[in-house]
């Protein structure tokens, strides 16, 4: 019943005041998506007006009905982005492969509206458990923290990055990779960007801190 309520006003609370000498980007994706917002404010802030626009669960495709939630949300960030016309938009979710003809349909649609400026943020480093947890037994047992440490998920998000990278450069996307950023050849990846304590990489499973993100975006270089 409130689902005409929602699709109308579910980001009545996210509005931001514009400064016209400012041009706009956009943060499109699911919890994946909102975890950017420091790194792109560190990097872009001063230069553009940021609009997020993430939902919990809500990948940034293409709307197919009208009977989910996330569906509504979505038809209303799409409209929102096509009125906009936003100079850079970013997309980022929980992804997996099956997603790339997903990406590659709601990148048309962007392009066929002149946004051209489109920037897909791969996968990222997804721990077992949530990465304080592990750090805690592995101090208990060695007494310090390790800057690199492996995990079973690594090699297979390593392998979904090349397979994101790979459609990236198909079709013309600017791409960042959290996996490359973060991690090593030996699919070990980045704990912690300093000493302090609040420089872990995640604060559960696989969403970033402040300073991951902020990290992240001070290492891609963004080239016109």
């Amino acid at each position: 019943k409130n689902k005409k309520k929602l699709k109308k006003d579910f980001f009545e609370n996210c509005i931001i005041k514009k400064n016209i000498n400012k041009n706009n980007l956009f943060i499109w994706g699911d919890s994946l998506g909102a975890h950017l917002y420091p790194g792109i404010s560190e990097k872009y802030g001063k230069n553009y007006n940021i609009l997020q626009r993430t939902a919990d669960r809500c990948k940034p495709f293409i709307p197919i009905s009208n009977l989910k939630s996330c569906d509504l949300i979505n038809s209303q960030i799409l409209d929102e982005i096509l009125k906009t016309k936003p100079n850079k938009d970013f997309l980022s979710g929980y992804w997996d492969k099956e997603n790339l003809k997903r990406i590659k349909k709601i990148t048309d649609v962007l392009r066929k509206n002149n946004i051209n400026q489109i920037y897909l943020f791969g996968p990222s480093p997804r721990w077992h458990d949530p990465l304080p947890k592990i750090l805690l037994k592995k101090y208990k047992i060695y007494r310090k923290i390790p800057l690199y440490l492996g995990d079973k998920n690594h090699e297979k998000n390593f392998e979904l990055d090349k397979q994101f990278n790979n459609f990236s450069k198909k079709n013309k996307l600017k791409y960042i990779s959290p996996m490359k950023i973060l991690c090593q050849k030996d699919y070990k990846c980045l704990t912690r960007v300093d000493n302090q304590p609040d420089s872990i990489t995640s604060w559960d499973e696989n969403h970033f801190t402040k300073k991951a993100s902020i990290f992240i975006f001070s290492k891609f270089i963004d080239k016109k």
